[in-house]
């Protein structure tokens, strides 16, 4: 199988613009980077059976057709580029590319191909397979979700803990291996969840976090001591009583995925839910909070 691959460069202050674009056009994931020039890099990748003999002319499909709509309807300037791999040609590219993540001093991230090349330094390991799941570390979203799990853990005893959009499975990963009893992750998208289980493999976490199909806003799961949840604004807002409902009494919060503009909407609306903000950490422009809830009807 081949792929098509959509690169979107844009301004780094309309970075969530091209988040949320992103995340409508490729809901199964997409990666994003920050380019030396200050401009940030979306990637969205399909597969197709084209070949380039046969795809000499730039195919118009329905995510070409979706960006452009999407994009000239905007007033700023962009790059947008539509390239084709063939299977060889496309692993080799993320091979190359995809580099390790630290965060802080705790942790490594690491693809599958490099896990045995690169040294630790003391810190412990995540191995993520980027596959088609947003969260492989690179992004500053999942960096400050996955400090703020650690720094939380370390400081409390945390025997239950739910990862809400688990994407690639990275901070039900973290938590698993910082010492929480039982985990659980869900997402919505089936390819997501596939693709968490595979890297649980290359943790060798196999069978030791359970993995669920689930609309959050939907389910009636119990209430855990944590919740994590990494996602964007408007979809952290959409899902907000499906997701502040699994958090038992006293129990903890991490979101992750806005930005600062959208901070204090965020901050009200916990707070109006007898929720007491910890601590808000942020990084190039992305926050990640820690709440705890204090309401004894949880």
């Amino acid at each position: 199988m081949n792929y098509i691959a959509y690169h979107l460069k844009l301004p780094s202050e309309f970075e969530a613009v091209g988040e949320n674009l992103y995340s409508q056009v490729f809901p199964e994931g997409f990666l994003a980077e920050s380019l030396s020039d200050g401009r940030i890099l979306f990637s969205g990748y399909i597969e197709t059976k084209a070949t380039i003999r046969n795809n000499e002319n730039k195919l118009y499909d329905k995510y070409w057709l979706k960006l452009i709509s999407y994009l000239n309807k905007r007033d700023f300037n962009y790059t947008l580029k539509r390239e084709l791999y063939q299977e060889k040609d496309w692993v080799e590219s993320w091979q190359e590319n995809y580099q390790p993540v630290k965060v802080g001093n705790d942790w490594i991230i690491l693809p599958p191909w490099k896990a045995d090349q690169v040294e630790a330094d003391d810190r412990e390991v995540i191995i993520i397979d980027p596959g088609q799941a947003f969260g492989t570390g690179s992004h500053e979203s999942t960096y400050l979700a996955l400090k703020n799990l650690t720094d939380l853990i370390k400081d409390q005893m945390v025997e239950t803990m739910l990862d809400i959009g688990t994407g690639s499975g990275i901070l039900a990963i973290g938590g698993k291996k910082l010492g929480v009893g039982q985990v659980m992750a869900i997402d919505i998208s089936e390819a997501a969840i596939e693709n968490s289980i595979n890297n649980f493999k290359h943790n060798d976490l196999s069978g030791e976090i359970e993995t669920a199909v689930i609309d959050i806003s939907q389910s009636e799961l119990k209430k855990f001591q944590l919740v994590v949840s990494n996602l964007l604004a408007p979809i952290i807002h959409a899902n907000f009583d499906g997701i502040i409902d699994r958090v038992a009494y006293e129990g903890f919060i991490i979101l992750s995925g806005y930005i600062d503009k959208q901070s204090e909407k965020l901050k009200t609306r916990l707070l109006a839910n007898n929720f007491d903000i910890i601590k808000e950490i942020e990084r190039n422009e992305w926050r990640s909070l820690i709440a705890r809830r204090s309401d004894s009807n949880a």
